[in-house]
Formats: structure tokens, C-alpha cells, sequence
């Protein structure tokens, strides 16, 4: 365990190193990567209906800012601007949107992690280099968002697990899900650094890229807490 724990501290380390510059960043590369984003979510399913969208995203809103418990099919409709006959046309339940929501956020949020993988590899050929720009890539993403919003974009899979007891089990299972994706893409880049490189350790491409995944959602909710933009 010992040494699986150095591995992984050692490389966060490294990437750390390798992307701190202050709370300056590449506003270039930020640019790029919000083109990058952009093009993606065109391939995603789309939502036609504005109602609809707009009931989603203020869902999204509104949970994220007070918690699934504490917000009701009053408030979602208010921030829509649309009556509650609105929403139950589309869902009979704040479950079943939920349900919507959680999988629209997982299609997003995928997409977002291949397109930062994807532009890393645009830019260096070395895995490990490349997973160094994939962590840059985030940084910089965040960094853009806290200087155009004061804050870091907020993460539905932190906010879901933090208010679990008023979820149903399906629900957690997607909260679930969503975050294996992120661990199993990354894994896929880790695992291409031990194909070129030998390992002294027992550290795996999976506890990478399992404590790669503590770190970005831990770090979202602790700059969330602290009002502290710039904590990414």
C-alpha cells in the first residue's frame, strides 16, 4: 500500500507542479478547449423543447445552490418561468426528472473529459506528457469559468452524493456510473504511461486514475465551500 500511495502522491505531485503558474492561465489554450467543448456537445441528443431545457437546467441550478432535499417542484418552476403544469406534462416526478437531469450531466460531462484527453494528445505524443496536458487542460477550463463567473462550475455528482439520504437507489446508481466513466477514461490514458514506462510499484493505471477523480471532485467542493474561484 505504502508504495502504491507514493506512485500515485509522486505523479499528483508532478502534474501539480507542471501546471501551477499562479492563478494566471492559458488563455489560449482555454479558448481552444471551450471551441473543442463547444463542437462536441452539438453531437449530443438534444433537448427541442425550451420548456423543458429550461426546467433542466434550472433543476440543475437550483440543486447544485441548495440541495435536491431542499429545493421543490414550486422553486423549479419559478426559476423556469413555467407553471408546475409545465413540468408535469414532462415528468410526473422530481425523480424522474432527476433521472433526465443525471443523464444529460453524464453525457456532458463524458464528452468534456474526451475532448480534454483529446486535445492533449493533439499537442504531445509522450503519455505521460499528455496526461500532464489532460490535468492542464481542466485547469485551464476552470480557471476560464472562475474568471468569467466568480466561481468554479459546479459538479451535480458531488452535490448528489452530499445530499444521498433524499435519493433513490437508481438515482445514486447513475451518480454511481458517471464517476466510473470519468475513472475508467482517465484509467485509459494512465494505462498507456505503464505500457512505455516500468512501474517499481504496485500502483495501477486504475488507482491513478481512482485518486485522480477523489482530487477534481474534491477540490470542486472545497472551492465551492470557501468561495475560492481560483482553488483549481
Amino acid at each position: 500500500m505504502k508504495s502504491t500511495l507514493f506512485t500515485v502522491f509522486t505523479f499528483l505531485l508532478m502534474v501539480t507542479t507542471a501546471c501551477a503558474k499562479g492563478v494566471d492561465y492559458d488563455e489560449d489554450n482555454a479558448n481552444k478547449i471551450l471551441l473543442a467543448m463547444q463542437k462536441a456537445a452539438e453531437t449530443y441528443p438534444q433537448i427541442e423543447n425550451q420548456d423543458q431545457k429550461n426546467i433542466l437546467d434550472s433543476a440543475r441550478t437550483l440543486f447544485l445552490n441548495h440541495g435536491y432535499g431542499a429545493t421543490s417542484i414550486d422553486d423549479i418552476a419559478s426559476e423556469a418561468g413555467v407553471s408546475n403544469d409545465v413540468i408535469y406534462a414532462f415528468y410526473p416526478n422530481k425523480e424522474e426528472l432527476t433521472a433526465d437531469l443525471l443523464e444529460q450531466w453524464r453525457i456532458i460531462e463524458l464528452g468534456n473529459f474526451q475532448v480534454w484527453i483529446e486535445e492533449a494528445k493533439k499537442v504531445e505524443t509522450e503519455p505521460l506528457r499528455q496526461s500532464i496536458a489532460f490535468v492542464k487542460n481542466i485547469e485551464d477550463f476552470a480557471a476560464w469559468y472562475a474568471v468569467n463567473n466568480g466561481v468554479v462550475p459546479g459538479d451535480v455528482w458531488a452535490a448528489f452524493v452530499a445530499d444521498h439520504e433524499n435519493h433513490s437507489p437508481e438515482s445514486m446508481e447513475m451518480v454511481s456510473s458517471g464517476l466510473r466513466e470519468w475513472s475508467v477514461t482517465m484509467e485509459a490514458q494512465f494505462a498507456e504511461i505503464y505500457n512505455c514506462r516500468t512501474s517499481k510499484t504496485s500502483a495501477t493505471a486504475a488507482d491513478l486514475a481512482h485518486q485522480l477523480t477523489i482530487l477534481i471532485e474534491g477540490t470542486i467542493v472545497l472551492s465551492r465551500a470557501w468561495q475560492d474561484a481560483y482553488l483549481l
